[in-house]
């Protein structure tokens, strides 16, 4: 262990953002452009490249030559990968705002000791600023914007109907998934089934490379257990019905012991068996009512594993269809289960539509699916938890409102940091589209004074497509959240120790 004194720790942090920076800032916003990533073990023998716009997949395995700056990286991506997954999105605008905030601090050239108080102020700042953002929270009662929102995150309109379509199925409270399909064209498939999308676990015995189960059409037989399972033999009968079973058994339980559950794998990932256990765990409080949903839907009773259960007799429900990704599980239902939904009032979706990606070639399926997932998470968000006004013009008008704030409630130094930083995502967005940043948040890239809409793109030579910008609230209260925490963090950062285990 040795105390790196020659090195300021917020010159490595900052060092760590400009490099996300530079690989992010050009794909922020639906004119954004896309970043050509190579991957491979030997580049030389098979170059390989994934053309990709995510912000989240490109700064995925980033990292740099130096030691310290590749750890603080690490330790930032956590912080700003935190917030797509928490609200679906966000990875890049997290980024610019946290690299503009430490660009416009780092002008002042502040003492260690001095950058400590700062780091009080901007904790301070934080919570003004996020209820200051609640002012400008549009709420959608219904799914009639979904398609503007949907343009907005896929840059174009080709494939907003689809999405429209979608949401329109499954409504307010449903379930919206993604699935990679052969396809010639992308289209939309609706389930009249019961959907689950808390599902506390999901092993991963049942995911494939991609880290996604994807059962379509599997009879399956299952079983709901109660309580909490502390003995492997409560449940080894349930693995033993499983083995060279053409069924899949989908075991719903409530919670495991650690030895229980290590056990339980132990056996279930041998390819003899067919089960997949799914817990319950996520649904806390509300667990008996879920336990008794599902088994409602299937045709099964609830198990008291507190009781010892004779296996012999039990028996299992049945799943006429069944549909697993890692977002979410699909069950149609044996019976009719609506008056069981409406008694319970619990948010789960009888309805679920599944938007099929198609493209002509790998790469390019790869790239629409990311675009796709960016667009999915948008939608639902924004139904779920509201909208802003998008284009950056939120992040402008929430640090406009803190400029003429009094010193007791946000420092002088905050206030500025602050509204420089936050007019600098508005500036990149503007620079990406090909155009100057104007003085006013009011206009944005292609706004039409008259109209009011915005242009997101253009069909043709001269027919423009003019449209409103939306953002998740989520998202923006995430990327404002994260930001702070991080930048706050940073600031308090008073000695570096490089701790290399040899």
């Amino acid at each position: 262990m040795k105390l790196l004194k020659e090195k300021d720790p917020v010159e490595v942090f900052t060092k760590a953002v400009e490099i996300l920076y530079n690989a992010t800032a050009h794909s922020l916003g639906p004119n954004g452009a896309n970043t050509a990533v190579v991957y491979g073990e030997r580049l030389e023998a098979n170059p390989k490249f994934n053309i990709i716009n995510d912000g989240k997949q490109i700064i995925d395995n980033l990292t740099s030559e130096e030691v310290e700056v590749a750890c603080a990286m690490q330790t930032i991506k956590e912080s700003v990968l935190s917030t797509n997954s928490k609200a679906g999105d966000g990875t890049t605008s997290t980024i610019l705002l946290l690299h503009e905030l430490m660009k416009s601090f780092n002008k002042s050239n502040c003492s260690a000791e001095d950058r400590v108080r700062a780091a009080f102020e901007f904790k301070k700042a934080k919570k003004r600023l996020l209820d200051e953002l609640k002012k400008y929270k549009l709420t959608l009662g219904d799914v009639s914007s979904i398609k503007e929102i949907a343009e907005v995150s896929l840059g174009s309109c080709d494939f907003s109907d689809l999405f429209e379509e979608a949401f329109e199925f499954a409504g307010v409270d449903g379930t919206v998934l993604l699935e990679k399909t052969n396809d010639e064209e992308c289209s939309v498939s609706k389930i009249d089934g019961l959907s689950l999308n808390m599902i506390g676990f999901v092993p991963e015995l049942a995911l494939d490379a991609n880290g996604e189960i994807n059962k379509e059409e599997v009879d399956c037989k299952a079983v709901v257990l109660n309580g909490t399972i502390k003995t492997f033999t409560a449940i080894s009968d349930v693995l033993l019905k499983s083995k060279g079973s053409k069924e899949l058994i989908v075991m719903f339980y409530s919670s495991m012991t650690q030895e229980v559950f290590n056990m339980f794998m132990t056996n279930a990932m041998k390819p003899e068996y067919n089960i997949l256990p799914v817990s319950l765990e996520g649904y806390k409080d509300q667990m008996f009512k879920y336990t008794h949903l599902i088994s409602a839907a299937i045709g099964s009773k609830v198990l008291d594993v507190s009781t010892k259960i004779d296996w012999k007799n039990v028996e299992f429900g049945s799943i006429p269809y069944l549909l697993c990704n890692s977002e979410a599980l699909v069950l149609r239902p044996v019976g009719d289960v609506s008056s069981t939904l409406k008694d319970y009032k619990l948010n789960l979706s009888p309805r679920t539509a599944i938007v099929k990606v198609a493209a002509g070639n790998g790469v390019l399926l790869e790239e629409r699916f990311r675009r796709f997932e960016d667009a999915v998470h948008s939608c639902a968000n924004s139904l779920k938890t509201g909208i802003v006004l998008g284009a950056g013009r939120t992040y402008v008008s929430v640090a406009n409102d803190i400029v003429g704030l009094p010193d007791t409630e946000v420092s002088l130094r905050a206030r500025d940091c602050i509204h420089t930083a936050f007019r600098g995502i508005y500036s990149k967005l503007f620079e990406n589209c090909g155009l100057e940043a104007p003085e006013t948040a009011k206009s944005i890239p292609g706004y039409d004074e008259e109209t009011g809409a915005y242009i997101i793109g253009v069909v043709g030579s001269s027919d423009k497509v003019r449209k409103e910008v939306y953002d998740s609230y989520s998202v923006a209260e995430q990327v404002i959240t994260n930001v702070l925490d991080m930048f706050v963090s940073i600031l308090s950062v008073k000695a570096l120790i490089c701790d290399v285990q040899r």
